[in-house]
């Protein structure tokens, strides 16, 4: 119910009750489910085989079923995901064949049903006593090419009764096969005589799945001449040479010149993820970064292995200009790096099914010039999928009348939907829908079967049988435990529309009044809009002379009154003059301000109209709007000072500095907040930092200058940590904790060494 209760105080406490009780007695399949439960025990349903290798083929699969009282008669279905041999009952020899084996009165396959993802669905006919044991057999199968676990859910659903999912996991996994390709890195590099170069091999199966080494069992040999001692190879005569490397009569080969040895580049990879926790089907970004350190030397034949993690929905590889990535390989080419040039690769992709777990991203980098620093030389990063929310929305038909008048007859319509709150296109949830419909006084909105039916998405009721005032409207929808990528709660949303019965006396005109703000809660110096609407309800009398009270309460800042068409506004006098009004006819006045101080509380705007014909509704003449500021989160920007080197040369003179400021995250023209701010340095590989004024605990000094010969070569982590100070100004209008922000720096020595 929480977007029911997000919605300007609407409904009541007593109205959001009686909509939960009547969706709990309109919606017996949840009880029903709930009670059953209870009473009927699904029995055990487990795997007889969980493991092959990728692409095998004529695998014997299958399932035990053991019964287990209470028990029922009733059907088991299982899900065979995509990638298996389909399932079917009519061809023993055939791939994918359903055999029974069993003691029980009825244990038989009663169909098989191919789904529009690929995957099958397998229902059998069960009716077993207590303790009785049947086998299916999923014979000659073939299973998936690609590796990963995967999940074949399954239930018992007892006759006239909801699905109960059996408690074990049913988990097929799916390894690599065995080794049939190599291949080795770097194919080529240049060597001086005498020094040394480190290979990587990396094996594959049939269908291209990486195969983990056994490095006891791989070997690397030269020729004409030289040695290796493991996976490093030396050799001293001048020209070329190769490198073979074997493992169980597999062979790769690699071309080593024994020349002049390159200048040293030391090379550095990162890899970065815009959001390590999203959830189900929400987007996620990889970046992974190279950059030549070196302030001199260029790097000659740049690659990265970087292996997407399986899983991920629809990914997308951009690399930067004139580099390419080849997915069947893994390898992102680059080429040359200039001194201190950078190379990019982006992947974005949509966040996987939550079951799978977390995906890591991790990215090697290699080069035929010899890199001094192999500590840099690899990165990863990780996402892990969580369940998505529900969004569940109410869409009132387009011809339904607003106001809706009940003493006009006819039909009002409204239709549920509800999908992944991330992102619309993810595969739905399923679940159990609900309809409840209330009015002001808790009276019924007439009769629907879609009120007493769940899983009726469009709600239609007759205009004559609604109560007559505010009437809520709630939708709410609860996901069942397969659904697995979303959240399990209920969630709702609530639709207030407004009845009336409209029989103005001859003569008449019945002005109404409505107001409204842009943000019932806005945050200290957020904009918040007020909107005053006048009406002529009536379809066939003008109403003359008409002018409204708007009074602007003195807590809002900088407010400015904007009245429609040739209507003026007094704000001396907060007599907004309209003047005549055409029947059906509207004006509108808005008031645009800034929310004001939080210590204020509560701004309303409220608008009284009147006219010098006359009104045979006064009840809806006065209307008004609130506003309660907040206070707003604080933002911490450290600008570093234009002459900073965006790479630190800590063997040249001078010093580097940055400057922290904090501001009203909302609206950085706020007055600023009052806090202290706090400075820390970390390093990467654990160096102390140089201990300056501006480190000191309490010298809250909002600059921090170091000296560029009192760092050492590293990754440096400045931190700015601001914290509020509880004046009663800044108590009122700023939340009050501590908010930080973090910059870091590379150092290094001229030359790159």
């Amino acid at each position: 119910m929480r977007a029911a209760l997000g919605r300007s105080g609407r409904p009541g406490r007593a109205r959001l009750r009686a909509a939960l009780t009547a969706a709990a007695l309109v919606g017996p399949l949840l009880v029903v489910g709930t009670a059953q439960a209870a009473t009927v025990n699904p029995g055990s349903l487990k795997h007889i085989n969980k493991k092959a290798t990728a692409g095998a083929q004529g695998v014997a699969l299958g399932w035990t079923y053991r019964a287990q009282k209470p028990t029922a008669p009733g059907t088991i279905t299982i899900a065979v995901p995509a990638g298996f041999s389909a399932p079917q009952s009519a061809t023993p020899s055939a791939p994918g064949y359903l055999g029974v084996t069993s003691g029980c009165a009825q244990f038989q396959v009663v169909g098989t049903a191919a789904q529009p993802d690929g995957s099958n669905v397998i229902t059998v006919a069960t009716d077993c006593a207590d303790g009785q044991t049947a086998t299916l057999a999923y014979g000659n199968v073939t299973v998936p090419t690609t590796p990963g676990t995967f999940a074949f859910p399954a239930a018992f659903t007892p006759a006239g009764g909801a699905a109960i999912p059996f408690a074990d996991a049913n988990t097929f996994t799916v390894s690599a096969g065995p080794l049939a390709s190599l291949t080795v890195s770097p194919t080529t590099s240049t060597i001086a005589p005498g020094a040394t170069q480190a290979y990587t091999a990396r094996g594959f199966d049939a269908f291209g799945n990486a195969v983990a080494l056994d490095p006891s069992g791989t070997r690397y040999s030269i020729s004409p001449n030289g040695s290796c001692a493991g996976a490093t190879c030396t050799a001293t005569a001048p020209g070329t040479h190769t490198v073979t490397v074997k493992n169980k009569g597999i062979a790769a080969t690699a071309v080593l010149t024994v020349g002049t040895a390159a200048a040293e580049a030391d090379l550095a990879v990162t890899q970065t993820v815009d959001n390590p926790s999203p959830v189900y089907y929400d987007d996620v970004a990889f970046t992974t970064t190279v950059t030549n350190t070196s302030a001199t030397t260029a790097t000659q034949d740049v690659s990265v292995v970087l292996t997407i993690p399986a899983g991920l929905v629809t990914p997308v590889v951009t690399p930067s200009a004139a580099t390419s990535y080849d997915p069947a390989t893994a390898i992102w080419t680059i080429g040359d790096l200039a001194p201190g040039a950078q190379a990019t690769l982006s992947l974005s992709a949509l966040a996987d099914d939550v079951r799978f777990g977390a995906r890591t991203l991790t990215a090697a980098v290699s080069a035929a010039t010899p890199d001094p620093v192999s500590a840099n030389d690899t990165a990863s990063a990780t996402v892990t999928s969580r369940p998505a929310p529900v969004e569940v929305t109410i869409t009132p038909d387009p011809a339904n009348p607003q106001p809706i008048d009940v003493g006009v007859p006819g039909t009002v319509t409204w239709t549920a939907s509800f999908a992944n709150a991330a992102n619309p296109a993810a595969p739905a949830p399923t679940g159990t829908f609900h309809w409840s419909c209330i009015g002001g006084n808790g009276e019924p909105c007439g009769d629907s079967p879609a009120l007493s039916t769940p899983n009726i998405l469009t709600l239609s009721l007759s205009a004559t049988g609604l109560p007559i005032g505010e009437v809520s409207l709630y939708a709410l929808f609860t996901p069942d435990a397969a659904s697995v990528n979303y959240v399990q709660e209920t969630a709702s949303t609530v639709l207030v529309f407004t009845t009336v019965y409209d029989s103005p006396p001859p003569g008449g005109a019945d002005l109404a009044v409505a107001q409204s703000v842009s943000s019932p809660s806005p945050v200290y110096y957020d904009d918040v809009t007020f909107t005053t609407t006048v009406t002529n309800t009536s379809a066939t009398t003008a109403a003359q002379g008409v002018s409204a009270a708007v009074a602007i309460p003195a807590g809002l800042v900088t407010p400015v009154a904007s009245p429609s068409g040739t209507t003026t506004y007094d704000s001396s006098t907060g007599v907004w003059t309209i003047g005549d009004l055409a029947p059906g006819a509207q004006a509108t006045l808005t008031v645009s301000a800034l929310a004001g101080d939080v210590a204020l509380g509560a701004q309303t705007v409220s608008a009284t109209v009147s006219a010098a014909t006359s009104d045979p509704v006064p009840g809806n003449d006065t209307a008004s709007a609130t506003a309660t500021p907040r206070p707003a989160p604080v933002a911490v920007v450290i600008t570093p000072d234009p002459g900073n080197p965006p790479v630190i040369d800590i063997s040249a003179p001078g010093t580097a500095s940055w400057t922290a400021s904090f501001v009203n995250a909302a609206n950085p023209a706020a007055p600023a907040p009052i806090g202290v701010v706090y400075w820390t340095c970390e390093t990467l590989s654990a160096n102390p930092c140089p201990l300056v004024p501006a480190l000191y605990p309490g010298a809250n000094l909002s600059t921090l200058t170091l000296t560029m010969s009192s760092l050492q070569i590293d990754v440096y982590y400045l931190t700015a940590i601001f914290a509020p100070l509880e004046s009663a100004e800044n108590k009122a209008n700023y939340v009050q904790e501590g908010v930080f922000s973090t910059v870091n720096f590379t150092t290094t020595i001229s030359g790159g060494a």
